[in-house]
């Protein structure tokens, strides 16, 4: 409650795409980069909208529409990339979800008992959407646990959805600015900066995975 406060009115409730996207939950983040949640208006499709300050003079929109439009089996649905309708200084990564909630709301406390298990069941459907991308000809080399949505049965649970898109909108950010981290944990190998490769992936999966068994990160 006391984040939320903090967080900035805009962009809730405001839309993007010619009003075919609201922004109307807040997830993470009370800096410059932010996570919401939204809502195909005429569909009613939940969204995942990664926001981020904007200027026309130093970002181009056109670079990281390139960036992000694609496609592969797992991944969540990009539907816009850019500004919002009535604000011009901040732009938007707009994602259709898959089936489930986010993640960090259906993970919960870490029950020493079935966490290891709960642990290693997130770990292989992460590593089979991976692996689908891949094959797919899509290297999703920078996973967070915050990017992704997951669908409990019973006493398992299983990751439907995932997406690496926001990364690549709040890399773009202005060299000219300080803001309040949006993540808090670091889970890319120290290398993956200047050689992402699919080690680089197993070792993010590995750092999940551990946390996910104890509830702490390692």
């Amino acid at each position: 409650h006391e984040a939320m406060t903090r967080t900035p009115a805009f962009p809730l409730r405001h839309t993007l795409g010619g009003g075919a996207y609201r922004i109307d939950q807040w997830l993470r983040g009370t800096g410059a980069q932010r996570l919401y949640r939204g809502v195909e208006v005429v569909t009613g499709a939940r969204l995942l909208v990664a926001v981020d300050d904007y200027s026309a003079r130093k970002q181009h929109l056109d670079e990281l529409r390139a960036a992000v439009s694609y496609r592969a089996p797992g991944t969540f649905e990009l539907v816009h990339a850019g500004t919002f309708d009535d604000d011009q200084d901040h732009w938007a990564i707009v994602e259709r979800v898959t089936p489930g909630d986010w993640l960090p709301r259906v993970l919960g406390p870490a029950d020493p008992w079935a966490a290891p298990r709960k642990a290693i069941e997130l770990g292989l459907s992460v590593g089979r959407i991976v692996e689908r991308a891949a094959e797919a000809g899509v290297a999703l080399t920078q996973i967070r646990p915050e990017l992704m949505c997951a669908e409990r049965t019973g006493d398992h649970i299983a990751i439907t959805g995932l997406s690496t898109r926001p990364i690549a909108l709040f890399q773009r950010a202005r060299g000219d600015m300080f803001t309040h981290p949006l993540f808090e944990h670091w889970y890319r190998a120290p290398e993956a900066s200047s050689d992402p490769s699919d080690r680089g992936v197993a070792f993010a999966l590995a750092v999940m995975i551990a946390e996910w068994a104890t509830g702490r990160y390692p």
